[in-house]
């Protein structure tokens, strides 16, 4: 691709010989120039695929329609190998770039209209979606894409993909919830024009999004970070839009993800184009995952759900009360199970808080010494309260990463008990628990502790499954 095609192209279709044809730095899949004839501008995008644009075209005559401001389709077509599309000029530079010199009060103004247009576009009917829809994928394929790209380039540590996977679990049922309602998915620091500190355009649209609009604040949210900018724009995005307290954790997760996506793209061939990457980047980039993750860290660590269990031998006075902490570790959609061989038990693993150790610490070396796992505690999602006899056993469950492999350490009662550990399916262990009545006769420990486990994991699977 080159100026003479370009210029080819304009002839063919207005009959005129362009003053000037200008490439655009823009575009990564796309071939973008500036043409100008007669002192007008125009706009025109090539790509090697053929039909490249019929999205393209369908969708930017839809925004025309609900006033968005979009470019006005011109000619769409079809020169040699090439799909072109030309569009009218409008006037204005990416936000990205003059981003420093805009008010606090034009950033205010211009997330009020991106809020405003991103509402007339929720209501714009999506044709062809797949039955199978689901954002969960959507939320996958970006994983799966940056933890591929991550490993092919090489630059950034693909354990943060890893990490960041294993806290999908924590937003699983609000994935599930997420319907496939249109919005545009690809502005943030650019295609978003900005002339004399006004949103004068959005351009460089080639499909619309589906699901969670909350993405592209968090996209710009990163964006900005990568500038080493001020944020202000994407807070006043998200205050504009109005967040729950769910959703605030969604937009961190999804910070996160943006974060990993931009770390797959560096060192990225696109085209003819290799998207730049070096030391400073790449330890910008790891210092703003640092940053997110503490974010998410604090959204997460909070409402732990307290449930009481009143044996019917509980006294009136309680004179003893004992801590423990035990943790959910899913692997494969599995979790980890401490199963005692001799007497055919099945526990969440955990065990009793030992003199200044914080409830972290106990949660990790309990874990590590019955299964041989190093994890680590993402979140603090339940205290348990038990009363028997003149006792209150305290039990904090954890939910928590796996980290690492190491050697048990059981104790002598636990050797004799022949404790091992074994993964299992959530609801199968869910329906063994169901049972714990079924030993109120012969094992009342036994029933104790499954009413335990029961109440735990029914739990985390209201809070954390689908």
């Amino acid at each position: 691709m080159n100026s003479d095609i370009i210029s080819d192209i304009f002839f063919s279709c207005f009959n005129k010989i362009p003053q000037e044809t200008e490439r655009c730095a823009v575009g990564i899949a796309n071939y973008v120039y500036i043409v100008k004839c007669d002192d007008i501008k125009y706009i025109i995008r090539c790509s090697g695929d053929k039909n490249a644009y019929d999205e393209t075209v369908f969708w930017l005559k839809k925004l025309s329609a609900i006033d968005v401001p979009v470019p006005k389709v011109l000619f769409c077509g079809q020169y040699g190998q090439y799909s072109y599309l030309i569009l009218n000029y409008i006037e204005g530079r990416d936000i990205g770039p003059v981003y420093r010199g805009l008010t606090s009060e034009e950033k205010k103004e211009i997330a009020k209209d991106v809020i405003a247009i991103q509402r007339k576009v929720s209501q714009l009917p999506l044709e062809n979606i797949d039955g199978e829809w689901s954002w969960v994928r959507f939320v996958d394929g970006m994983l799966e894409n940056a933890e591929k790209l991550i490993v092919q380039n090489g630059y950034f540590d693909v354990q943060k993909v890893a990490r960041l996977r294993a806290q999908k679990v924590i937003l699983e049922k609000y994935f599930a919830d997420v319907k496939p309602a249109a919005y545009l998915d690809d502005i943030s620091t650019k295609n978003l024009l900005i002339h004399n500190g006004r949103l004068s355009g959005i351009i460089d649209i080639d499909q619309i999004g589906a699901g969670d609009d909350l993405t592209y604040i968090a996209m710009t949210y990163v964006a900005l970070l990568n500038m080493d900018c001020d944020t202000d724009y994407a807070e006043y995005l998200l205050k504009e839009r109005g967040c729950t307290a769910s959703e605030m954790k969604a937009f961190w997760f999804y910070s996160l993800l943006y974060c990993v996506d931009f770390m797959g793209e560096r060192g990225t061939q696109f085209g003819d184009k290799k998207i730049e990457v070096n030391d400073e980047i790449v330890n910008r980039l790891n210092k703003i995952y640092d940053t997110l993750w503490e974010k998410w860290r604090e959204q997460i660590a909070e409402n732990v759900k307290i449930i009481e269990i009143h044996g019917a031998n509980e006294h009136k006075i309680i004179s003893k009360t004992r801590t423990g902490c035990r943790g959910i570790v899913i692997k494969n959609s599995l979790m980890l199970i401490s199963h005692e061989i001799n007497s055919d038990c099945y526990l969440i693993p955990g065990g009793g808080l030992e003199e200044n150790e914080t409830l972290e610490e106990c949660c990790v070396r309990e874990i590590q010494e019955e299964t041989g796992y190093i994890v680590k505690p993402v979140c603090r999602f339940l205290t348990m309260n038990e009363y028997y006899e003149d006792c209150k056993y305290v039990s904090h469950y954890f939910l928590c990463d796996i980290t690492g492999e190491a050697e048990q350490n059981l104790t002598e009662a636990e050797k004799e008990r022949g404790l091992i550990p074994e993964w299992a399916e959530p609801e199968k262990m869910l329906e063994l628990y169901s049972n714990y009545n079924d030993f109120a006769a012969t094992d009342e420990e036994k029933r104790g502790q499954y009413q335990r486990e029961y109440a735990a994991l029914s739990e985390y699977l209201k809070m954390f499954k689908i």
